[in-house]
């Protein structure tokens, strides 16, 4: 049982190293053969992607949930296909939706130098339809989740994103490098990954007894009240995730809002090393807590957070120390003067803010499982009202750079916030207070107070801080 846990943990570190791993690697190389204003269109579709994942989150979600309870083979099969049927008409109305609005996108908020309107609204059709085909598959993949069969559900997220990041550089490289066979070929490799998880998918359900058979016709409606409620919030969170690349992207260039998301790619190192963990116990969580087993559930909330302050504080460091060196490897050139000034200051302060990102994961996900989702509206609510305009003012008035302080104290208030409500309505129980110091604050402090000694007396160096980051764990 041991083994079989490690070995999901490491396929969901696996597949996450993967992910980070193909963005050092193919992100200069866009940048190298379609320019920089291209990428930016690239990450524009990464933008609409996460924007509109609002629709996945509590459809998937609950998906991943009602998987992970003990129940038929039969039931199962049933919510999957009722919730496919209603995932695939909002699917089509999206597209229909982006086609109506290609022309405004591409006229009045994209301001390109080299790329025509007229191109940049076709391009804008081709995301759309990639973008429903990748959502889509997110059913299927938290399907395999809530069974217990993430290192499978891995193996397949780690051959579909090497056949679509790796496949189309080797086109570009041999043929001919442009934005159109770029967003062909996530069109073809999302479909065929799309079938391949549902193909799987019914095949495992298959498994125990053969055929299976449809024995609820609707959605139930403790599972809808869920979608609902999860869908709702995640839509404040796309609007507050997500508000610093709008504003970005319809305030500056392409050129600029290319390297605004260079940047911001950069800052979510800490974001993609603790998901794969917090989405790996999520369905141990809900378990824990629909078994009313509260102690042991927040025993496993406190081995997540000692987990990810150690993950999570060398890599955010490391950042911040060598911001325009990383900058540098993915643009090609070491960047000098105002714009390293500018971008430096910029990823020192996103990258702080995603750290803060990350620490809410496990209680946001122990809130999801105890159907505790006010607060998370309240709070995505407040930052909504008071972050946009920050956020728009900020980036207007003073410069791109200023986007990521607010992006900061936004995310640094956020978990202030889910961090007091949960100790204050016991979802988190901190019932020995010095275990609590000894385990996580402690850690943080040490890491901090020793950081921050070395970078001052200029001590530390790009190898010695691997070294220096993780020992202070030890000192603790």
């Amino acid at each position: 049982m041991v083994k079989n846990n490690i070995l999901k943990i490491l396929s969901n570190y696996l597949a996450r190293f993967w992910g980070i791993v193909s963005v050092f690697i193919f992100i200069p190389l866009y940048i190298k053969y379609l320019g920089v204003e291209s990428y930016a269109v690239i990450g524009f579709y990464s933008l609409l992607l996460g924007i509109t994942g609002f629709i996945d989150s509590g459809m998937s979600s609950a998906v991943l949930k009602e998987f992970s309870i003990e129940n038929t083979s039969n039931y199962k099969y049933s919510i999957l296909t009722s919730i496919e049927k209603k995932y695939i008409i909002i699917c089509f109305i999206l597209i229909i939706i982006f086609i109506v609005n290609s022309n405004f996108i591409s006229n009045s908020w994209l301001t390109s130098e080299f790329i025509s309107s007229s191109r940049l609204q076709y391009y804008i059709v081709l995301i759309s339809i990639g973008i429903c085909l990748q959502l889509l598959s997110s059913l299927y993949y938290g399907a395999f989740f809530g069974l217990n069969e993430q290192v499978r559900a891995n193996i397949y997220q780690i051959i579909w994103s090497v056949s679509k990041s790796l496949l189309v550089i080797i086109y570009f490289i041999f043929f001919n490098a442009n934005l159109e066979i770029y967003f062909w070929w996530q069109i073809i490799c999302n479909l065929l990954y799309l079938l391949i998880l549902r193909y799987s998918i019914i095949k495992k359900l298959e498994e125990p007894n053969g055929k299976l058979n449809i024995i609820i016709k609707k959605i139930p409606k403790h599972i809808l009240s869920y979608i609902i409620n999860v869908t709702f919030i995640a839509i404040l969170t796309s609007l507050n995730g997500y508000a610093d690349k709008l504003i970005a992207s319809s305030l500056f260039t392409l050129s600029v809002f290319g390297f605004y998301n260079i940047a911001s790619t950069i800052s979510q190192f800490p974001l993609y090393v603790s998901s794969p963990l917090v989405l790996f116990v999520f369905p141990s969580i809900a378990r824990l807590y629909h078994e009313k087993k509260i102690f042991r559930l927040n025993h496993l909330i406190f081995k997540i957070y000692v987990l990810l302050i150690i993950v999570t504080l060398p890599i955010v460091f490391t950042v911040i120390s060598f911001n325009k060196e990383i900058m540098g490897i993915w643009t090609g050139k070491i960047l000098d003067g105002e714009a390293a000034n500018s971008y430096g200051t910029l990823i020192k302060f996103l990258v702080s803010g995603y750290f803060f990102t990350a620490m809410q994961l496990p209680l946001y996900y122990i809130l999801l499982a105890s159907d505790r989702t006010r607060f998370s509206v309240i709070q995505s609510i407040v930052q909504i009202l008071v972050g946009v305009p920050l956020l728009y003012i900020s980036a207007k008035f003073y410069g791109i750079t200023y986007i990521g302080a607010v992006w900061f104290f936004l995310s640094f208030f956020s978990f202030l916030s889910i961090f007091i409500y949960s100790v204050r309505k016991n979802v988190l129980l901190i019932r020995n207070k010095r275990i609590f110091f000894q385990l996580i604050l402690l850690p943080l402090l040490v890491n901090i107070l020793i950081y921050g000694s070395v970078f001052s007396l200029n001590l530390i160096d790009s190898v010695g801080f691997f070294v220096l980051a993780p020992s202070s764990f030890c000192l603790s």
